[in-house]
């Protein structure tokens, strides 16, 4: 399945730069470097071409049920990576293990997290739910009945 690609980013990051546009004023240090980029360029994104992206969004937000035709729920690993410890990934893109849960909330599906085992180095893995737009019923139902049938969501790791 391919997911229709956005334009740009742009909305989301004007979004974001009128919820946190203040804060960012007072204490740009307090944002990841990555952040920062995308925060500048925000306040330099056009009320046009705000209003194109979202029409686009908004759009293609309407047709997800083409994306899944004949599938109820889609699973997928909540990262497409193997987890790594805090300190690394306090290095890495802010979004770089978004990839996978990314795309389905711009897309407003329904999705869900739930432990389902862990990594050799003992850390926790995750497995992503998705569903049909306004169907998170069907999520729930799926991710309650992982977990009534596997011991995953009451292992911690060894820390």
């Amino acid at each position: 399945m391919q997911l229709p690609k956005l334009t740009s980013a742009s909305t989301a990051f004007a979004e974001v730069s009128a919820l946190q546009g203040a804060r960012f004023e007072k204490t740009p240090e307090a944002f990841h470097p990555a952040i920062r980029v995308n925060l500048e360029r925000a306040v330099r994104i056009s009320a046009a071409e705000y209003i194109r992206n979202r029409r686009e969004l908004d759009q293609l937000r309407l047709n997800t049920g083409a994306l899944f035709p004949g599938v109820d729920l889609l699973v997928t690993p909540t990262v497409e990576q193997s987890p790594i410890p805090i300190a690394e990934a306090l290095q890495k893109e802010p979004w770089g293990s978004n990839r996978n849960p990314g795309p389905f909330n711009k897309y407003g599906l329904p999705a869900i997290s739930v432990p389902c085992g862990f990594s050799k180095a003992s850390l926790p893995i995750g497995m992503q739910i998705i569903g049909q737009r306004f169907r998170e019923s069907d999520v729930f139902a799926l991710a309650h009945a992982f977990e009534a049938a596997t011991p995953w969501h009451t292992r911690v790791p060894v820390l």
